[in-house]
């Protein structure tokens, strides 16, 4: 059982309140607010997997239908007294939940049992009750009137109600209507003590016969029920008073309905007062990122990015600088050593406040993987608890909490600490912090010291199972940067803090003089130490950022070779399948050429005929057959410079200049122009020369080395458009299948012209913005149509010239 005081010193209710505001209904809230740690590994865990179920649940399902839940336990709290009859706005509460209950009862079906199971075990012990909600609402309209179908009586009654009233009201028209206007106040009928009446002027009560009800305030006016009426008044009394009997009757036979299942009921209530604190829970976790730990009875605490709830609130999750910090496993105690205002106070509260949280099955605003250890005792002596009324002082305070804590500590305690040592001669305070500490970690008690005593430090570094640890403090700027790094002690910067903050330097050095050397030493080490640990960090976090930017990287050009790899397979099947096919044709053809001669006994004139369609046929397979082999890439042969080859693109033999690039391109000569291609579209030289070089080059106007891009920013429309249709025409003759257009992002002007430019080029097959890793909306990336055969037909017209 955790004391209050711990309870207290963490605020844990602070945070109980914060998460009982998303509840929809009292019930959910007060079961927050009523929650406490529990020791029970198993409760714990069941209790953070129904939180999980229902983050699930409201992040990927149908809503819920929670909504339209009403408080009923006063109305189930009258029902235990004897002759008690609910009122007609208690059984809209009642009706109202019922239908709650039903709808949740049908929402947790069968096929969300093995999505929720916790969640469907608490839902089916809702009690439906749907001929008590069918009652109600054939009894009670929407306004909370008991109807007049309720029953044949109360029917009866009100019908004849109606029809004494409006005998009344016609009786009373007509003596308003032989009344002068020097009688009559208003022409009007009123209401007086539940009686009609005609207002009469004040004088004039003689010229009608009848009794006078009530006057006004000035006197001026006298109400007065006619004789004639009166009988009918007395009547319409009568079946009031038998209506409201009835009425009383029909309520008194319901709730007795409801008392045979007020057991029912409160329990219901009870369910949905459960599940509302759950998916309150679950809304909290949601909003701030929450998830669940794993939990363990070992004493082990592993926090990855732990944030404090409360500061979450105030400042919000961003504005929260979060807590790396582990416990448990190779060291039981950890001193915490820092700067003033630097964390470490919040540090501490931030490991005991996660911890309540888990161990009442809650959240907690950290990163998945985080562990969390289940304690018997939690004991927090943190802040000044000095008490005028108790005559305890600072440092008796915090002795007493400290004698509590060594006299129960255990395997199975987590023992927190702020300033230990401090509000005494602090010789006198070190050597106690000092016993304290190592009395807590021989019984093997998680322990968390906050302190600025050097000692405390050296105690940390010699002893076994200890540890050092800080708040990290930018040096530079003289401001923490509320950080905790593991390992290391930190200094107090209190020289430094002291000279920014105005402090004399003659001041300062007076007091450096009284410390010893050795201090000193210990100080600027642990001060160097801190920079490099820092400069460390943040090295180690931009060698982070690079990984996960080349693991992005791999996966993206993984998936692209996939792709490409799929395409290429899917090509090379269709080019096999269609070749299948050019040859079954071809057999077919030979086949039927055969028959025909047969049947016609091979006149010459036919067997010249069918020679002429079987050549006519395998001409259009060989052409055929040779444009599907050209659909597969050919293999790139091995050239060095000043090895002659021959260049499909351009049906002649070069001379190769440059051997291949890291894009698989080489440059070639021919006769006295450079090129740049790729190395699958050159082959071993034939020794042919079909035409002059010169032709080739004279028909190639081009650069001799064309780039895979070019830049348009600067330029306007005009400018950019000439200069990218000259450069798609170089490209396209240099070989390329691909290239990107610069054009910058700016206001996106030049893009959409560009944009529009392109789809309307002839050199141009596709185009797109470019992806994050090739510059993206600056850029587009333009796909060139397929230049072979082209470049053969160019390439066969010029050697014919």
């Amino acid at each position: 059982m955790i004391d209050e005081h711990t309870l207290s010193v963490l605020e844990f209710a602070k945070v109980k309140k914060l998460i009982a505001s998303y509840a929809l209904f009292p019930l959910g809230a007060e079961q927050i607010e009523r929650i406490v740690p529990s020791d029970d590994l198993e409760t714990i865990s069941r209790k953070l997997k129904e939180i999980s179920e229902f983050t699930t649940l409201i992040s990927l399902d149908e809503p819920i239908p929670l909504s339209g839940i009403k408080d009923i336990r006063p109305c189930l709290e009258r029902c235990k007294t004897q002759g008690a009859i609910l009122l007609p706005e208690d059984f809209l509460r009642l009706r109202e939940t019922l239908r709650v209950c039903r709808l949740i009862r049908g929402y947790f079906s069968e096929k969300r049992k093995k999505k929720y199971p916790l969640l469907f075990s608490i839902a089916t012990r809702l009690v439906s009750h749907p001929e008590l909600e069918e009652k109600i609402e054939r009894t009670i309209d929407p306004g909370g009137e008991v109807k007049s179908s309720a029953s044949p009586e109360l029917a009866k009654i009100r019908s004849e109600i109606e029809r004494s009233r409006d005998l009344l009201h016609r009786k009373l028209e007509e003596i308003l209507k032989r009344l002068p206007d020097s009688v009559l106040q208003e022409r009007v009928i009123t209401l007086r003590n539940s009686r009609y009446v005609i207002p009469i002027r004040a004088g004039q009560q003689g010229r009608l016969k009848g009794i006078i009800h009530d006057q006004s305030a000035s006197g001026a006016t006298l109400f007065m029920e006619p004789l004639v009426t009166l009988e009918i008044s007395n009547r319409i009394q009568q079946l009031e008073v038998a209506e409201q009997r009835e009425v009383e009757r029909i309520l008194d036979r319901l709730t007795q309905e409801v008392v045979q299942v007020r057991d029912e009921l409160a329990q219901n209530v009870f369910v949905l007062g459960q599940l509302d604190a759950i998916c309150a829970k679950a809304s909290y976790a949601l909003a701030t990122q929450s998830t669940e730990p794993l939990v363990n009875n070992e004493g082990r605490i592993v926090i990855k990015k732990g944030r404090h709830p409360l500061l979450i609130e105030l400042l919000g999750k961003q504005n929260v600088v979060p807590l790396d910090l582990r416990l448990g496993e190779d060291f039981f105690t950890l001193v915490v050593t820092g700067p003033n205002a630097g964390g470490k106070t919040v540090a501490l509260k931030t490991v005991g406040l996660l911890t309540l949280m888990v161990q009442s099955g809650l959240h907690i605003p950290a990163e998945p993987g985080s562990e969390i250890a289940v304690f018997q005792d939690i004991f927090a002596d943190i802040g000044d608890e000095q008490s005028l009324e108790q005559d305890l002082s600072t440092f008796s305070s915090h002795v007493r909490q400290w004698a509590k804590a060594c006299s129960l500590a255990n395997s199975n305690t987590l023992v927190l600490l702020d300033e230990i040592g401090s509000g005494t001669n602090p010789e006198e305070g070190v050597a106690l912090a000092i016993a304290i500490l190592r009395t807590l970690t021989s019984r093997g008690a998680r322990t968390i010291a906050t302190t600025h005593h050097g000692a405390l430090k050296l105690f940390a570094y010699r002893e076994d199972k200890a540890e050092n640890g800080s708040m990290q403090f930018d040096s530079a700027t003289l401001m923490p940067t509320f950080r905790f790094q593991l390992g290391m002690p930190g200094s107090s910067y209190a020289f430094q803090i002291a000279r920014k903050l105005g402090l004399s330097e003659g001041v300062i050095a007076d007091a450096a003089s009284y410390m010893g050397q050795d201090s000193r030493r210990v100080e600027d080490l642990i001060g160097d130490l801190e920079k490099k640990a820092q400069a460390l960090s943040q090295e180690s976090q931009q060698l982070e950022s690079t990984r996960l930017h080349l693991q992005k990287l791999v996966t993206v050009y993984e998936e692209k070779l996939g792709k490409v790899k799929e395409e290429a397979k899917q090509l090379k099947r269709k080019a096999l399948e269609e070749a299948k096919q050019i040859v079954q044709q071809a057999n077919a053809l030979v086949e039927q050429t055969v028959a025909e001669i047969r049947n016609q006994k091979a006149s010459t004139e036919v067997i010249k005929q069918s020679r002429k369609q079987v050549r006519k046929s395998v001409e259009q397979i060989e052409s055929q057959l040779e444009r599907l082999t050209k659909t597969e890439r050919r293999r790139p042969i091995q050239v060095k410079a000043g090895d002659r080859v021959w260049i499909e693109l351009f049906h002649c033999e070069g001379e190769v200049l440059k051997e291949a690039d890291s894009s698989g391109r080489i440059q070639v000569q021919v006769g006295k122009t450079k090129f740049t291609v790729p190395i699958d579209q050159v082959g071993e030289a034939k020794g042919e020369q079909r035409a002059s070089l010169q032709k080739v080059s004279a028909a190639l106007p081009f650069s001799t080395t064309v780039p895979d891009r070019i830049d348009l920013r600067g330029m306007v429309f005009e400018e950019a458009s000439a200069a990218v249709d000259k450069y798609l025409d170089s490209a396209y003759l240099a070989g390329w299948q691909r290239v990107t257009v610069i054009h910058g992002k700016g206001t996106g002007a030049l893009r959409a012209k560009i944009g529009a430019f392109l789809r309307q080029h002839p050199r141009v097959k596709a185009q797109r913005l470019g992806n994050w890793d090739e510059g993206g909306e600056g850029v587009t990336i333009v796909e060139l149509k397929d230049g072979e055969t082209q470049h053969l037909k160019e390439g066969t017209k010029l050697w014919r010239d």
